[in-house]
């Protein structure tokens, strides 16, 4: 068989299902031999759900229409997306939903102006993909840098370590730089 057309792997050629519920293409990307056809969706489907897979060809196509199933595996693994310095804690955002689990304060290492701050605790909200750990010495409106590393030293550990709920591990990460957004407040008035 030749090379596919462009043409024959239209998003509209495809109908993807998930729990009854259509999950719309968002784009379809040739490889550079032409192939096979990448599917971008509009949505995520569930992992650990099927997936039903339609394709109807046009008339001209060299390839088939076919119907495939297939179930969704979670392999990719959750990194931060997204810091905010506050006076008394960093809220840390990830890619993807995490498990509520306790972790240890050596886990972490903040730094601000290359100072290292003491960790108070860590709050995981995991359904919200965030991490929220509280200071006990105050982060300064004035410190220039605010970063951020977490250890996970052993790897594919069970407990104890930041991972989704599918038990991808949050890969150890250094550096991660936070936006400070503290304030000073002897500064504001009302008026």
């Amino acid at each position: 068989s030749g090379p596919i057309d462009a043409r024959d792997v239209s998003p509209s050629y495809f109908e993807i299902k998930s729990q009854n519920k259509n999950l719309p293409v968002d784009s379809v990307t040739l490889n550079m031999s032409k192939n096979a056809a990448k599917l971008t969706l509009k949505a995520e489907p569930e992992v650990g759900s099927t997936v039903n897979i339609i394709y109807r060809s046009s008339n001209n196509s060299i390839l088939q229409s076919f119907e495939k199933t297939i179930q969704v595996d979670d392999v990719d693994r959750p990194v931060p997306i997204r810091g905010i310095a506050y006076a008394d804690r960093i809220e840390l955002r990830f890619s993807e939903k995490l498990n509520g689990t306790q972790l240890a304060q050596s886990t972490f290492e903040i730094r601000a102006s290359k100072r290292v701050k003491k960790i108070e605790s860590i709050d995981v909200k995991g359904d919200d993909g965030m991490v929220i750990i509280k200071l006990k010495n105050n982060i300064d409106i004035n410190d220039d840098l605010v970063e951020v590393d977490y250890y996970d030293l052993s790897g594919n550990q069970a407990s104890g370590v930041l991972e989704d709920p599918t038990g991808n591990d949050v890969s150890s990460f250094r550096r991660f730089a936070v936006i400070n957004e503290v304030s000073d407040t002897e500064d504001i008035s009302v008026v």
